[in-house]
């Protein structure tokens, strides 16, 4: 119904630039959210991915006697890191350099996500408009003519007070829903970086059987590339990979390797060379606490990614039924509006003789209400779609496509 109403969605504005859904949606990769999120990935880019085999090298110099320059005693210390730290430090790198392009990812998705929110607000906001305007010129209607038939003994003043009130409550909502539209644009606006007024193309926009075909090929399991979980699982792997690097430092079983030179006067060279080396007993480890703690949190991560897997499911199990009983509901209204319904029993009234204008004015309210039923029962359709696309991982699985279109068209990201 919504579709037929608008051959064009136009904002306020009929000089405002057209854009296509399409090229709004594309617009979700210049979104922001992604600037710093790119900045991020640059600088790790930059970084070394090896880490040294020594934590760190230490000169030392001593005198053990009243400052004699003479008898002074030089050192070199070398602490190395621990068996398979380096190993374990450069995994941790790597993962932290993918879990930052998946994260990226990720607020792609949002951001995606985002406009087909605010397509759908947009239109429905403009079709509610649409609608409570004509119900409007009824209501005013109705007022108009009980005011006319004050003098009749028909006539009762609580139906024109009813028909007044109804007249100033439709009025209010017109009024949130405009404001709600200005809303709505000025985000638009921000998201396609414009001052400009702008204007969507209702071209080839999708019907409710094209959603309706399209939700039912999809899987009711999150998708293996769902970036959800992929962002989830590497935010667990950082914190194995953490664990598995304290684990590696607690390692460190030569302490230090140290070479030493004592210029003491008179000493023979070979004497003033002399070198050390320093052992950590291996049961005896500083840093228990800490890898308790990062296998606690790895713990944590490892829980955390199986109960969003297990959300994931539930939700798409749920949504799966929401929509389900939003096509039978659909199919109900349309049912009813096309086969003998209020339009077609006006129809046969205005053949009659004798017509009474608030009949005619009360079927024609009731055709525009149920024409607001389907228009919103379409909207909670593409609503849930959206939100059933965006859950299963759909929304950006490769190749990116404009699922409100009727062919599901490319989306260039």
């Amino acid at each position: 119904m919504f579709f037929l109403i608008f051959e064009n969605l136009v904002c306020h504005n009929l000089t405002g630039a057209e854009i296509s859904i399409g090229d709004f949606l594309a617009s979700s990769k210049n979104d922001l959210s992604l600037k710093n999120q790119e900045e991020k990935i640059s600088f790790l880019h930059t970084t070394s991915p090896d880490t040294p085999f020594l934590d760190r090298v230490e000169f030392r110099t001593r005198t053990d006697e009243g400052f004699d320059q003479s008898n002074q005693r030089y050192s070199l210390r070398f602490y190395p890191n621990g068996l398979g730290e380096t190993k374990a430090g450069e995994k941790v790198h790597n993962t932290t350099v993918e879990s930052n392009k998946v994260h990226y990812d990720l607020l792609l998705h949002q951001a995606l996500k985002e406009r087909y929110t605010l397509i759908i607000n947009v239109l429905n906001t403009l079709d509610l408009l649409e609608l409570k305007k004509k119900l409007m010129v009824v209501y005013e209607d109705k007022a108009i003519v009980l005011n006319s038939q004050m003098n009749t003994p028909d006539f009762k003043i609580t139906e024109l007070i009813d028909a007044k009130d109804d007249v100033v409550k439709l009025q209010i909502e017109i009024i949130e829903l405009e404001n709600k539209l200005n809303t709505i644009e000025e985000t638009m606006r921000l998201c396609i970086s414009t001052e400009g007024s702008i204007s969507l193309s209702r071209e080839n926009l999708a019907d409710t059987d094209s959603v309706r075909r399209s939700f039912l090929q999809i899987s009711s399991l999150p998708d293996a590339e769902n970036v959800y979980l992929r962002d989830s699982n590497y935010s667990k792997e950082i914190a194995r990979g953490m664990y598995e690097l304290e684990k590696a430092e607690g390692k460190r079983y030569i302490n230090f390797l140290e070479a030493g030179y004592d210029n003491e006067e008179g000493g023979r060279p070979s004497d003033s060379i002399s070198f050390g080396l320093g052992i950590n007993l291996p049961f005896v480890r500083s840093n228990r606490i800490d890898v308790n703690r990062r296998k606690l949190q790895f713990l944590s991560a490892k829980g955390e990614h199986e109960d969003l897997k297990r959300s994931l499911e539930e939700k798409l199990r749920s949504i799966s039924g929401e929509l389900n009983k939003m096509f039978r509901q659909y199919d109900v209204l349309m049912e009813e509006k096309t086969t003998g319904g209020t339009e077609s029993t006006l129809k046969k009234y205005m053949e009659t003789e004798g017509i009474n204008p608030i009949t005619l004015l009360n079927m024609q309210e009731s055709i525009i209400k149920k024409d607001l039923l389907i228009m919103q029962k379409q909207y909670e359709i593409y609503t849930k779609y959206i939100e059933y696309l965006d859950i299963s991982g759909q929304l950006t699985k490769t190749p990116v496509r404009n699922y409100l279109s009727q062919d599901f068209e490319q989306i260039e990201l």
